[in-house]
């Protein structure tokens, strides 16, 4: 786990506060960060600080879940798959090597086909937007 700190200091009604604000992530065992948690640590006062009192408040808690994408076979001869661990608004556009959309649709389920059978041999990039992330690979169609 990671912890990034950043230190602020306060004065309320003429009481001097120390705030302490903690990143703390959290990684799959693929080294995915699957979450981000914000934590705010407030000593009140200096009384209450010599008997080691803080006051804890979780500011905001992200939950980055782990997807994975697999696109294959690649190279390709006349279709290509794309499982996607999980949907949610997940989308394609496919792109030859001049930037031009080739294709592009609304992905609803988990396993999904492009036919290529169309495609003259080339290379494309596909990119999958999915959960607000965009992943782009490279297509070979022979």
């Amino acid at each position: 786990m990671k912890n990034i700190l950043l230190t602020t200091a306060l004065i309320i009604s003429g009481i001097l506060t120390a705030q302490t604000v903690t990143f703390e992530y959290t990684y799959d065992a693929t080294g995915n960060r699957i979450k981000r948690k914000v934590i705010e640590i407030v000593e009140q006062t200096p009384e209450m600080a010599n008997k080691n009192f803080k006051l804890e408040n979780v500011l905001k808690e992200e939950e980055t879940l782990a997807m994975t994408i697999d696109v294959y076979p690649n190279p390709a001869t006349s279709y290509l798959n794309i499982k996607i661990s999980e949907i949610k608004d997940a989308s394609f556009t496919m792109l030859n090597t001049n930037g031009q959309n080739i294709a592009s649709e609304t992905i609803n389920q988990t396993e999904y086909q492009i036919q290529l059978h169309t495609l003259p041999p080339g290379i494309y990039f596909l990119k999958i937007h999915n959960k607000g992330v965009y992943k782009e690979f490279k297509v070979i169609k022979n």
